[in-house]
């Protein structure tokens, strides 16, 4: 387990995925307002046979040296987290967050606080020395989140992602081992 968090009154987790998550990771996934602020390569609709692939890669280690984990409530998937790490030798010392959440879950703090402890595991655990994410312009809420956690604006590629039927920037926030501050 990567770590275990007292929220107000809900508790969260984040861990290795199970086989047994699959039914609840369709149950959350299964959401437009999550897949429009993701990469095309997020299924929607999910299924549960998408939530079973993603699963058994994830298990089968053929994702290495990729860290996915589940954000869990109550021991139920509601969510996801992890560290895209690079296999360009130039490149090593970086690697792209991603993070997804359940709607029901949003404004609890849940997202803020499990990219802290992804930011805890990359720089101290995997030895990472920057992590960077991207994120759609109109998706206001993961901006300030990624803030909240010490990431900076770094660049913008100006009209990079189809959302809702429009171009928009993708913006790139970054957050350096040297700055992070736990």
């Amino acid at each position: 387990m990567l770590a275990f968090i007292e929220n107000g009154q809900e508790s969260f987790e984040i861990r290795p995925w199970k086989v047994e998550d699959a039914a609840s990771l369709q149950k959350h996934a299964d959401n437009i307002k999550i897949a429009e602020n993701l990469r095309g390569r997020f299924p929607h609709p999910y299924t549960l046979e998408d939530a079973k692939a993603w699963i058994e890669f994830n298990l089968s280690g053929k994702c290495e040296p990729h860290k996915n984990f589940v954000i869990a409530v109550n021991g139920e998937c509601v969510g996801s987290i992890g560290l895209k790490m690079t296999d360009d030798r130039t490149l090593l010392h970086t690697a792209e967050m991603g993070y997804w959440l359940g709607e029901d879950h949003w404004g609890k703090g849940i997202i803020t606080k499990a990219i802290d402890r992804m930011l805890q595991f990359g720089f101290e655990q995997a030895h990472i020395k920057k992590i960077f994410a991207c994120v759609f312009d109109p998706n206001k809420g993961s901006m300030r989140v990624l803030e909240k956690n010490g990431f900076k604006h770094e660049a913008t590629r100006d009209r990079h992602c189809l959302f809702d039927g429009q171009l928009v920037d993708e913006l790139i926030f970054c957050i350096w081992k040297s700055e992070y501050i736990k």
